[in-house]
């Protein structure tokens, strides 16, 4: 089983080396510009290769910690691509249909609801809205974490109510991270 991809400092993002480990669930991540990261998913097949390579380019593109998208798509979905919330956020990294019709827009990319059952697609999209929110609350990681598990106006109104912007949402993700 493929438990890891190496990717060397020396190498471009394009070039990656998987390795094979049992029963360890450790996985090293470095590259140019990027330090060593640890992940805690089993990767068992190319789509799950492929997701991970999707995470440190779009963390690379938005100057992310790999750890960070890693922890968001853990609360939200635990990894699973076709997974539908209760209130109807889709995908990967959960994102509502009308957030990722906006989000397209912005980026100039085609979009159809089915397209956010794509996980590459979905990554490309969370990791865009993420580092717009990080942009929108001047780096807070709380208020960006809040927003977006809440909805921007969701986070105003939590903020309202509580007089903060730490959620149990934030910490958790924050713990997470903390813990990779």
């Amino acid at each position: 089983m493929i438990v890891g991809i190496i990717i060397n400092e020396t190498e471009t993002y394009a070039e990656y080396t998987a390795i094979k480990y049992t029963p360890t669930y450790t996985y090293e991540f470095s590259g140019e510009g990027l330090k060593p990261y640890l992940l805690k998913q089993q990767l068992g097949n190319d789509n799950e290769i492929s997701i991970f390579k999707q995470i440190i380019t779009e963390a690379d593109k938005y100057n992310l910690e790999p750890t960070l998208i890693a922890s968001v798509i853990e609360s939200e979905s635990n990894f699973r691509e076709g997974v539908v919330s209760n209130a109807g956020a889709i995908g990967i990294m959960q994102i509502m249909p009308p957030t990722g019709e906006w989000l397209a827009r912005l980026l100039e990319k085609e979009y159809k609801e089915e397209y956010l059952y794509d996980p590459l697609y979905n990554i490309e999209l969370g990791c865009f809205y993420l580092n717009m929110l990080l942009d929108r609350y001047d780096g807070n990681i709380h208020s960006a974490l809040t927003a977006y598990n809440r909805g921007i106006g969701g986070l105003e109104e939590f903020k309202r109510k509580n007089k903060t912007t730490i959620s149990g949402y934030s910490e958790k993700i924050i713990e997470r991270v903390e813990q990779y």
